[in-house]
């Protein structure tokens, strides 16, 4: 064969070889909470939320103003943050404020997130608590292209 003929031959294998390793790359589900937030289908109550892995409910503490954590010391203790990773970027609804000691804590619609020491998984005994804790019940599921 000649090279004319050689370079339409490549060129079809070359498109085909590209063609079925663009097709072979996983498609990723549209993000719809932190990695450290597990979302559980509730039917038409939407989203129930849970801190993952440990399954443990999420919660909001009325003194906090939006943006800003100002559960620290024994207070952390009891009702410890949900803390962001290193490379965690917020997303949606979902926002990161930046802790005293610089950590970052994910947060809500803006409301610092907060697990309590007590809890077990199935009997969240947080809501109400001092009267200013309050459970982060169910969340309607988000559009998707809210989590691109």
């Amino acid at each position: 064969m000649t090279t004319s003929r050689l370079l339409p031959l490549f060129a079809l294998v070359s498109a085909t070889a590209i063609a079925q390793a663009t097709a072979a790359q996983p498609v990723q589900p549209p993000r719809t909470s932190p990695e450290e937030v597990a979302l559980i289908e509730d039917g038409a109550k939407g989203l129930s939320v849970r801190h993952f892995p440990t399954s443990l409910p999420l919660y909001t503490f009325d003194d906090d103003p939006p943006g800003v954590s100002t559960c620290k010391d024994g207070c952390a203790t009891a009702w410890p943050p949900v803390r962001g990773g290193p490379d965690s970027k917020p997303f949606g609804d979902w926002t990161l404020v930046t802790r005293d000691d610089g950590a970052p804590q994910w947060a809500f619609k803006g409301k610092p997130l907060y697990v309590r020491y007590h809890d077990r998984p199935t009997a969240p005994s947080g809501d109400g608590v001092d009267g200013r804790w309050r459970l982060l019940q169910n969340i309607p599921k988000p559009a998707a292209d809210a989590m691109r």
